[in-house]
């Protein structure tokens, strides 16, 4: 296994919607919400710090990164799920959405926008989304996997419309797409040709390497990349990596105007006690769980987690299929015959049917009854 790819094996991805960095990746290690020392459990208070490290953040207004539509919403097509559809706001009403997704439907198929331009992207059996924050300036990273490697490529727009342009100006520290402008040392082009670049550099103050691969999609130039590797790779690695490069781009098409956005996929699936988030842009962060980039806490415990802010400042975790998580919590306290509470995880819990999910709130918000849950909820949710 590559050992080299370690910066994301801490913990659970977990990042803010102020946070500027491109590389998505590098948020693991926040410290726990009110400052609580967990007490010794199986690992427990230790997620719970993880996960609501994100909720004590300040937040800004919330930032869109498409454009919404103002058509009426027509165009739902009703798979006999049970959702609330006509009373949401969907990023792109005119694409064909269903009314009903699965988590990992809404993961593994979507259209997203990466700076100027929508894509599409289809996973496969290697290559998955990791995780995406939607924004002015959204940050989208993918999960390679294969029986002898595994990296978290982040991906993004060049200012390029061909790869000798991509070249000429990586070599001047331009990588373009709104992307600050950056000075690069020690360059080395493993390949180019006309078709893709793939490079290995440091940036000036930082010894550790990076690895760049572009290729054109339609008429734009977009890059991955890899980081965090204290050394440089051997052949063998390089080799890999490449190999993964080429399948992520192979994962990725133009847009048809037809495949739905990702955030008006997440708000079709189903949330306990028959909710349904209100408006695209309560979306600020999707993330998924893989077994090689999560905490033992978290691999196959749940599938994945979305983080909902709202413009007044207030947020809000949902862990979605969470039901071999929900049963690792010692729950301490029952809001209603459905909601249970643990007082040290901060973990709100529900079992409503087939679904599970996970809630996770500031303590500052004093959800203690169970009329202050759904007031809150109500906050993101119909």
């Amino acid at each position: 296994m590559d050992q080299n790819n370690n910066f994301n094996t801490q913990g659970y991805n977990g990042f803010t919607n102020n946070q500027s960095n491109t590389n998505m990746n590098n948020n693991f290690n926040q410290p726990p919400v009110n400052n609580q020392a967990p007490r010794k459990k199986p690992n427990i208070g230790l997620i719970a710090g993880i996960v609501g490290a994100v909720l004590v953040v300040g937040i800004g207004g919330i930032l869109l990164f498409n454009k919404p539509s103002n058509e009426p919403n027509n165009n739902i097509q009703n798979n006999g799920g049970t959702n609330n559809s006509a009373n949401v706001v969907y990023n792109d009403s005119s694409r064909s959405i269903n009314s009903t997704y699965t988590f990992d439907e809404a993961t593994s198929k979507f259209a997203f926008k990466e700076y100027e331009t929508t894509l599409i992207f289809q996973q496969n059996n290697n290559i998955k989304l990791s995780s995406i924050k939607l924004g002015n300036i959204s940050n989208v990273s993918f999960y390679y996997e294969n029986a002898s490697a595994y990296y978290t490529f982040n991906f993004e727009e060049s200012g390029s419309s061909s790869i000798n342009e991509f070249v000429e100006n990586f070599n001047n520290g331009i990588l373009g797409g709104g992307k600050r402008q950056t000075t690069f040392q020690n360059i080395k082009m493993l390949e180019s040709n006309e078709e893709y670049a793939f490079i290995s550099c440091q940036e000036s103050g930082n010894s550790s390497y990076k690895y760049y691969f572009a290729k054109q999609i339609g008429g734009k130039v977009f890059y991955a990349y890899s980081d965090r590797h204290l050394i440089e790779l051997d052949d063998n690695k390089k080799s890999e990596m490449l190999i993964g490069f080429k399948e992520l781009f192979n994962a990725l098409s133009t847009d048809d105007n037809k495949e739905p956005y990702i955030s008006d996929k997440i708000i079709n699936v189903p949330v306990v006690l028959n909710k349904q988030i209100k408006d695209y842009k309560f979306i600020d962060t999707i993330q998924l769980v893989h077994p090689k980039t999560s905490t033992a806490n978290y691999r196959n415990y749940m599938k994945g987690s979305v983080n909902l802010y709202s413009a007044d400042n207030k947020s809000l975790v949902v862990q979605y299929d969470a039901d071999k998580f929900y049963n690792k919590v010692e729950w301490n306290k029952n809001l209603s015959s459905k909601i249970k509470y643990s007082d040290e995880d901060n973990f709100f819990g529900i079992k409503d049917g087939n679904n599970t999910q996970m809630f996770s709130i500031s303590k500052s918000e004093n959800i203690e009854t169970e009329n202050n849950f759904n007031e809150y909820l109500n906050k993101f949710f119909n």
